[in-house]
């Protein structure tokens, strides 16, 4: 699987996040408030409902149940044992691959059919713990042997099998009450995850956040089974953010033409026939059949006449003398010439905003993405490269806004122990609860009248669509807590 290849599939897989809204929310389980259901975007608030049972946090920090704690890793490399389980066993990922077939992360507990399960979980669990605690895992990427953007990815494909058969065994533990052979398994998941997110390709860390985002979904089941603690420390322990974007973006901005020798030094190219293999090259990164196929004609076409038009303004205050030879120019040299300078200018503003804080950029983002149409209304090759760093950053940070309002309902879960009744307010609590990490905002919380129940939720954000839709995509989060029966 090519790196570039899995990004369009791994980014909607990603918005595809198992979600839940206020208007479809699924009827309550018995033994929990049930997994999430999928929900298109562009509403990505996400309700859910959780029973809250009553046990106070321990005042232990660093605990191992969630994610492996640094203090317990172990030295060497986490690759070749991941890579080994899929030597030693053929049939492991075609048996993991029919699991993922055929049981699903939302059937609810009680359905689940947990012989099957048994049957079909073809992971040795020693040996994936023995990489998840390992201190790091070097994939052994070519980043200097060829074209960056055609690197395969074939680890990051298997991981998502591993974690979901993870995930579903885990399930299988708390359908049968088992919290700490469930605690383990979700720590072996965030374990993993950690070691996918250590290549520092952005399709690798989506892949890593919705794997830790599933774990955290689980973990939401098990806060709620009878005979599970508290997790408020647990949850604070965790690394902030949980998976690092910023890096990401920044290597793919400094690696994005390495090894791609037609694009990456543009100033050396001197014949037609050189300036026609770059215009071939940068139709292939930008998923366009080669000229000739009639699906690319059109859109081929209109950017020389786009490029011919622009290209001598872009060029009068950066190189003059070029300008004025816009004319005699070939329409692959003008096709090239123009993007790269588009591109430039257009990833700029997208991908240095990202490296603020969430709340920080969304201000500026929700100012270029009005402007946006407008530049780029009849420049669809600019469009195609737009919205990444920004989907990335909001991506990263609904995860972190999960597990700070995770930390707020075990807090809340502790008032109860020692109290007896849900708190008045989130300034009531022995323990704090941090500020929503999406917006720097207050979490919302709101008791009602009958005192056994509340919600606890985030401000919602409403962002401008980056394909010049005048659509808005809505983020949020809420908790409906209730006291448990």
């Amino acid at each position: 699987m090519k790196h570039r290849a899995i990004c369009l599939s791994v980014f909607l897989y990603v918005l595809a996040w198992p979600s839940l809204s206020s208007a479809q929310q699924a009827p309550s389980l018995s033994i929990t408030g049930g997994m999430p259901q999928p929900l298109e975007a562009p509403n990505l608030v996400v309700t859910r409902t959780l029973l809250l049972r009553p046990d106070p946090a321990d005042q232990q920090p660093g605990f191992d149940r969630l994610y492996p704690a640094a203090n317990q890793w172990t030295k060497g490399d986490a690759a070749p044992i991941f890579l080994r389980m899929n030597w030693e066993a053929g049939s492991r990922i075609q048996s993991l691959q029919e699991l993922r077939r055929d049981i699903d992360l939302d059937t609810p507990l009680e359905q689940l059919d947990l012989d099957r399960i048994d049957r079909s979980f073809a992971i040795n669990l020693k040996e994936m713990r023995r990489a998840a605690y390992r201190e790091r895992a070097n994939w052994q990427y070519p980043f200097r042997e060829g074209p960056v953007i055609e690197v395969l990815l074939p680890d990051v494909q298997e991981s998502r099998y591993y974690s979901h058969a993870l995930l579903v065994k885990a399930r299988s533990h708390l359908a049968r009450g088992e919290t700490v052979q469930a605690e383990e398994l979700i720590c072996m998941t965030t374990g993993l995850a950690r070691h996918i997110a250590e290549t520092p390709f952005v399709v690798s860390r989506l892949v890593a956040l919705s794997q830790s985002k599933l774990a955290l979904d689980v973990f939401e089941e098990l806060l709620q089974i009878p005979s599970a603690g508290n997790y408020y420390w647990d949850l604070s322990s965790l690394p902030r953010p949980l998976v690092d974007f910023r890096t990401a973006i920044q290597f793919e901005r400094a690696w994005i033409w390495r090894g791609v020798p037609e694009l990456e030094a543009i100033e050396r190219l001197e014949t037609k026939s050189q300036w026609e293999n770059a215009a071939l090259a940068l139709y292939r990164l930008l998923e366009l059949p080669a000229p000739g196929a009639p699906e690319s004609e059109v859109v081929i076409r209109d950017w020389v006449k786009v490029s011919r038009k622009r290209l001598p303004g872009r060029l009068e205050s950066i190189a003059p003398e070029l300008a004025q030879a816009v004319p005699s120019m070939s329409d692959a040299e003008v096709a090239v010439r123009y993007w790269m300078i588009r591109h430039q200018e257009e990833e700029r503003l997208t991908a240095n905003w990202a490296m603020l804080e969430p709340w920080e950029a969304i201000e500026r983002w929700e100012e270029e993405a009005r402007k946006q149409k407008e530049r780029t209304d009849d420049e669809l090759p600019v469009q195609k490269v737009l919205g990444k760093p920004r989907h990335a950053l909001m991506a990263g940070s609904r995860l972190d806004q999960q597990v700070a309002m995770l930390r707020g309902v075990e807090a809340i879960r502790d008032h109860l122990a020692i109290h007896g009744v849900l708190p008045d307010s989130l300034e009531n609590l022995r323990l704090p609860v941090p500020s929503d990490p999406l917006t720097a905002k207050p979490f919302v919380y709101q008791v009602e009248p009958s005192g056994k129940e509340a919600t606890l939720s985030s401000p919602v954000v409403e962002l401008v669509q980056y394909d010049g839709d005048s659509r808005k995509t809505r983020f949020g989060r809420k908790y409906l807590l209730k006291i448990a029966p």
